[in-house]
């Protein structure tokens, strides 16, 4: 270190002191802002194609240039930094704080997952054997299926963000583990299960990355992992601002020389071993659009029930650069989505400059559809469609996965940006080559309003827009290059999420609204029952029921998998958080548990309502109380599942488990409260 800062000191005088004739040669040299305001005129550059980098050679080299553009807007900070004598934006804590930034109804047991075949993780399962449920992110707990008595607990130290998938004979864990240097790692811990026994381990492994999402096709386990190129900066040598125009002032390159340790590069690591983060070169997929966003999706499959795939075998895998921000996944094909472009900021020191608006590249879904074949990751084709997709259920394949159904929405509620809301239905196909082509659309319905909800049945598409109003409109799609509006009802509020009751019925679950003349505010807890069997004359079978106050929420509205319905007995469950007010501004707890509810013919009643409020912990029951904004993702701290098992409906929460004989709902048949090995009241941690 010493011989370093006295080779700093004597570069330094060679700055101060040597001679300005380099400056009068560069007189004509572009400034770090001049350069950086002709790149805010451009826009990231676009690839079309549905191909892999051929080597690491050529990953690099496009990796590499984005490292360059990054490079330029930073260079053009730290100079105007220097030049203001202001901290380096983006070191300073002040200004870092400020940098802008399908369903298997009536089956036992089963999980509301959106593709039929393609099972979804969750905190909560149930086996062919045994019953899981976390109480915490470390403590899986285990009862027998047949009797729902305790057989004990699996503990996992240091696991978060923890999630479930069973299959005959198989129970998977999922979850994240912190390595060195604050680099996460995905952990898979696969048992092998059987009546009687308590799960013993096959194989845990872990992969580089933090968990995004997973799914399990047969005996094929899909995860998608985020991870990011390391961040690896460099100093920068002081030659790099010799053409900036206060370069000539001796204070202020004084200033650049107090300011060195600041002066800093990020770099392209070296890739070592043919591989970028695990993944070999040859298996990362062009990106859609070059843009700063250095993220890495990497998708692998792992077969559980093969001995070598557990045991040390690499897995397939493919890479993506940049983050994904939504996945749908079918039995056939997965679809990677990408919304937002991280691209140059218009912000700097020296005051507002022109950019080309970033509103076409953010109001742009990029799609990637990739292969899912006998364990095998396939490239098939790439898009782009205008617009923003509420959630995966945005999407549906069709006609044997021929085409794919899009709902999207471009602008914003009130117009802001300029862009006022609309909403459109497009109709994608692969051609030829790469491409996914749009071959039918409807576009422009429901303008001044977005998306609150989508289902696919069949041939028709429902979707739920929302301002004022919540218009439920069908389409029919059994022509995919000619889609139809079929009608649409208009009634106040909005559902979050639709399920199909079977016989031309469908319920959605949302939220009231109330009428405030140029908005709405959103309410209680609202349970809609629409008649479909007419597509053309949609309408709702009866009044809906309205649950507490503004600020009561339902797991169901951001989670589907919470929903239940048994189509045997007619029975609903929608775990809810009922409120009421308490004092002038305040809410209190009305109910928490789930709602029970019974469907006869065109009607729906409530049948039962069941709590574990009783085990909640103490340091946890204000949060019962409290008021929730509509999209709040958090799970309740009361009933997170209602299942069928047997003649009997089980609820199960992280606190414990109870169980009622069908239709007798005064006393359960049988009532667990879990050990509190761990009291949490983040209950978003799950």
């Amino acid at each position: 270190m010493r011989y370093a800062d006295l080779y700093l000191r004597f570069f330094l005088s060679l700055v101060l002191l040597g001679p300005l004739s380099t400056l009068e040669n560069k007189a004509f040299a572009e400034s770090a802002q001049e350069a950086l305001n002709k790149a805010l005129q451009t826009k990231p550059q676009e690839y079309a194609g549905m191909d892999y980098y051929p080597n690491c050679a050529a990953l690099r080299e496009d990796l590499a240039s984005s490292f360059d553009e990054m490079w330029l807007q930073d260079k053009a900070w730290m100079s105007s930094a220097i030049g203001m004598d202001r901290p380096i934006y983006g070191v300073d804590k002040e200004l870092e704080n400020a940098q802008p930034a399908g369903t298997d109804a009536g089956v036992e047991g089963a999980t509301n997952v959106q593709e039929r075949g393609v099972d979804e993780a969750d905190r909560f399962r149930v086996g062919d054997e045994q019953v899981f449920a976390l109480s915490s992110d470390e403590y899986i707990q285990i009862l027998d299926r047949q009797t729902l008595q305790p057989m004990g607990s699996l503990h996992i130290p240091g696991l978060m963000h923890t999630q479930l998938l069973t299959a005959p004979g198989r129970l998977v864990i999922l979850g994240q583990m912190a390595g060195k240097d604050a680099q996460a790692f995905s952990l898979v811990r696969v048992y092998e299960t059987a009546a009687d026994a308590y799960p013993a381990l096959i194989k845990e492994q872990r992969y580089l990355g933090s968990l995004f999402t997973s799914r399990l096709i047969g005996d094929q386990l899909l995860l998608l992992l985020s991870d990011s190129i390391p961040d690896i900066r460099v100093p920068v040598p002081f030659k790099e601002f010799q053409t900036e125009p206060w370069f000539s002032d001796p204070n202020k390159r004084q200033r650049m020389y107090q300011m060195r340790d600041q002066l800093k590069r990020r770099i392209l690591p070296p890739i070592r071993n043919g591989e970028l983060q695990g993944v070999a070169c040859e298996r990362y997929i062009r990106r859609p659009v070059r843009d700063w966003d250095l993220q890495l999706s990497k998708t692998l499959m792992i077969n559980i029930r093969d001995v070598k795939a557990l045991t040390g075998q690499k897995p397939e895998a493919l890479g993506l650069i940049g983050s994904t921000d939504e996945l749908y996944v079918t039995t056939r094909n997965m679809y990677v989505l990408k919304q937002q472009v991280q691209w140059f900021s218009p912000i700097w020191w020296g005051g507002p400059v022109p950019i080309a608006r970033p509103q076409p590249q953010d109001e742009r879904l990029r799609i990637q559809q990739i292969g899912l074949q006998n364990g095998f990751l396939q490239p098939r084709a790439a898009g782009q469609l205008r617009g923003r997709i509420k959630d995966r259920w945005s999407l549906h394949e069709l006609k044997e996965g021929r085409y794919l159904a899009v709902a999207t929405t471009t602008g914003f509620l009130g117009g802001i940006g300029g862009e006022v809301a609309s909403n459109h239905l497009f109709i994608v196909a692969p051609d030829a080559g790469v491409q996914l082509r749009i071959r039918a659309s409807l576009e422009n319905f429901a303008p001044r309003e977005d998306i609150r909800s989508v289902r696919y049945l069949g041939d028709y598409a429902y979707v739920v827009t929302f301002e004022k109003t919540d218009p439920l409109f069908a389409f029919d799609l059994s022509d995919p290059l000619h889609p139809r509006l079929l009608s649409e009802l208009k009634i106040p509020g909005f559902s979050t999420y639709m399920h199909p009751l079977g016989d031309g019925r469908l319920l959605g679950v949302g939220f009231d609204a109330l009428d405030q003349g140029d908005y709405s505010l959103f309410q209680g807890v609202k349970i809609s029952l629409f008649g479909i069997a007419d597509p053309t004359h949609i309408n709702e079978l009866q009044s809906p029921k309205i649950y507490g106050i503004r600020g009561s929420s339902s797991e169901v509205a951001v989670d589907p998998k919470a929903f239940f319905y048994d189509s045997k007995s007619g029975l609903i469950g929608v775990p809810i958080i009922a409120l009421k007010e308490a004092g002038e501004w305040g809410t209190a707890r009305d109910f928490s548990g789930a709602l029970i509810l019974k469907l006869e013919g065109s009607g729906l009643s409530e049948a039962a309502r069941i709590s574990h409020v009783e085990w909640v912990a103490d340091a946890c029951r204000s949060e019962l109380d409290s008021w929730r904004w509509w999209q709040d993702q958090r799970p309740s701290l009361d009933i997170n599942r209602v299942y069928r098992l047997g003649d009997q409906i089980v609820t199960l929460s992280r606190w414990g488990v109870k169980a009622f004989q069908v239709g007798q709902w005064q006393e359960p048949t049988l009532a667990w409260s879990f050990p509190a090995h761990e009291v949490s009241c983040q209950s978003n941690r799950f």
